[in-house]
């Protein structure tokens, strides 16, 4: 994998934490199949071609999920930052966010 999770996670917090967290807690509430292919091509650095192969599907798919998740990612994120003030933030540390990564390549039988 090129880009490591971690680095990536720690760019976001020292970038913008409010918005990370947000990120974050978006990124968990859509689709499991979404969100594993957002991982794979932001935060693992694969091109469309690699996840497909990968995932064991046509480029499509891939190319599919990836419109559908940033799509929803999107409106989760505004809906989100649109009630942050008022809701309880979650604070999500990037050893949490790697755990939640791990799982999910457990859940898909990756590790």
């Amino acid at each position: 994998m090129r880009a490591g999770l971690r680095g990536r996670v720690d760019e976001l917090d020292r970038g913008a934490p409010a918005e990370a967290r947000c990120l974050v807690q978006a990124l968990r509430e859509i689709a499991v199949e979404d969100q594993i292919v957002l991982e794979l091509m932001y935060f693992e650095g694969l091109s469309g071609s690699e996840a497909a192969a990968l995932l064991g599907v046509p480029e499509g798919t891939v190319r599919g999920r990836i419109a559908r998740g940033r799509q929803r990612l999107r409106e989760r994120v505004a809906a989100l930052l649109a009630v942050a003030p008022a809701a309880p933030t979650v604070d999500v540390t990037p050893e949490q966010l790697e755990t939640w990564a791990r799982e999910l390549r457990r859940q898909q039988g990756w590790e």
